[in-house]
């Protein structure tokens, strides 16, 4: 479940990335162009394109290990110690990412209640685009529990 999930949390991202381009060129061209402007596009491309295109695609980037490594340090280091290190931090980001999703998940039930938007030229509902934090939190958690699970499965096989 964590696979698929992962994979659809970056395409709903890289969707969000070809919107929110498509609706910058359509607010510049209208401006520039016919001389209007497409109400909401600056709350729109922060509030619901921005969040989508960073918090989504985190358990994907997570599980092809595509995040900022220190792996030349670690290389140094004797098998026991690495996988230690490995298990620790995997621990420590898991929980950290965990925190996040609470926290983000707390926030965004309060706005939810209150039904919180945006008065502009137009309204726009803030609630919905405040639970992309913690999808995206909670999902790249349940990737680094999984991959603690293998590593703690793997030396289970390695002690056999």
């Amino acid at each position: 479940m964590v696979q698929r999930l992962d994979t659809v949390l970056a395409a709903i991202g890289a969707a969000a990335a070809a919107l929110m381009m498509l609706h910058v060129v359509a607010e510049i061209f209208c401006r520039n162009v016919l001389g209007i402007t497409l109400p909401a596009t600056l709350e729109i491309v922060s509030l619901y394109y921005m969040p989508a295109l960073i918090f989504l695609p985190l358990a994907s980037v997570e599980k092809m290990s595509g995040h900022i490594d220190v792996s030349f340090v670690q290389e140094a280091f004797p098998a026991p110690v690495r996988r230690v290190t490995e298990v620790a931090s995997l621990t420590a980001c898991g929980l950290v990412y965990g925190a996040m999703g609470w926290v983000g998940l707390q926030e965004a039930m309060a706005k939810f209640r209150i039904r919180e938007f945006l008065m502009g030229e137009v309204a726009v509902p803030l609630w919905p685009g405040r639970f992309l934090v913690p999808i995206g939190c909670f999902a790249i958690a349940a990737v680094i529990a999984v991959k603690l699970a293998i590593l703690f499965r793997s030396r289970k096989n390695d002690a056999r």
